[in-house]
């Protein structure tokens, strides 16, 4: 006697649609349910860590699908030629900027913008300065957002920090590789280092970190939540509250979240019931 074989399980993103190496959309069906919080043509914009696993990534793109049901959400992933090769980089995010222009769109002008941006670490961030300026160049105004928050960001670009940050994509199974991988990031931060004194130039990251609070690239009626822990080693937790306090004084609704033991972008397994609970409110305008 024979017995059907169950389904295999899905894959993580199995949903999203990829439009580009780098950017996936998840377009919800018109069957799906409505909460008080969501729109038919609300958009979320969630700019990922550096080298961050699919697997890792769903755990987000679940909680966006249980809160606001019926919202589209872009993915937007990053690797580290995205954060050295900014003009190759900007190249490569034309299809996200095409959808984030027609959600852009659907709103009229007076109308509540529709637009949640989810960015995590210095990775995300660098994505989202980068959409945000060719949304700028291309519509003469920021993205209409209505949320934005930065999780494990914005951080200072130290050398301790920043090779934290980049070996954490390294597989965790291969010793071997993790070493030469370890002394490889050495060199590419010295040659980045050299390459700013040579050139007297600012390294992207302080650049990112100054343009977010930068009006004109970035719209003050987007309320913030800084999610950010003591215990993040590749972000300080006093950079985000600094760069939080110069968001307030110039004008932007600002909350601070912070989780006293969890890692660099794993805040929400801390407390998953106060991180979401975070993006409500923020999305709520509470």
């Amino acid at each position: 006697m024979s017995f059907p074989q169950a389904a295999p399980p899905k894959k993580p993103l199995d949903e999203f649609v990829r439009l580009a190496d780098n950017v996936l959309l998840y377009a919800p069906s018109s069957s799906s349910g409505a909460g008080n919080n969501v729109s038919n043509d609300m958009l979320i914009v969630s700019c990922t860590w550096m080298g961050a696993a699919s697997k890792h990534i769903a755990k987000y793109t679940d909680g966006y699908k249980t809160l606001f049901p019926s919202a589209a959400i872009l993915l937007v992933r990053n690797n580290l030629s995205d954060m050295l090769f900014a003009s190759r980089a900007d190249k490569r995010l034309d299809p996200a900027l095409s959808v984030i222009r027609k959600y852009a769109q659907t709103r009229h002008s007076k109308a509540p913008p529709m637009i949640l941006i989810h960015s995590f670490s210095n990775g995300g961030a660098n994505q989202l300065i980068s959409l945000s300026t060719l949304f700028l160049a291309a519509e003469h105004r920021p993205i209409p957002a209505r949320a934005l928050i930065l999780d494990s960001s914005p951080g200072t670009a130290t050398w301790q920090r920043s090779h934290a940050a980049i070996t954490l994509s390294l597989p965790r199974n291969n010793p071997l590789i993790r070493i030469l991988g370890a002394l490889l990031v050495h060199a590419l931060l010295l040659a980045v280092a050299l390459y700013h004194i040579l050139t007297r130039s600012e390294h992207r990251i302080t650049t990112n970190n100054r343009l977010l609070n930068d009006p004109a690239l970035v719209d003050r009626r987007a309320r913030r939540v800084y999610a950010y822990s003591r215990a993040d080693v590749m972000v300080g937790w006093e950079d985000v509250e600094r760069h939080a306090g110069v968001a307030r004084e110039k004008g932007w609704g600002v909350e601070l979240v912070r989780f006293e033991g969890s890692a660099h972008a794993g805040h929400v397994l801390e407390d998953r019931a106060r991180y979401w609970a975070a993006v409500e409110r923020a999305w709520g305008g509470a």
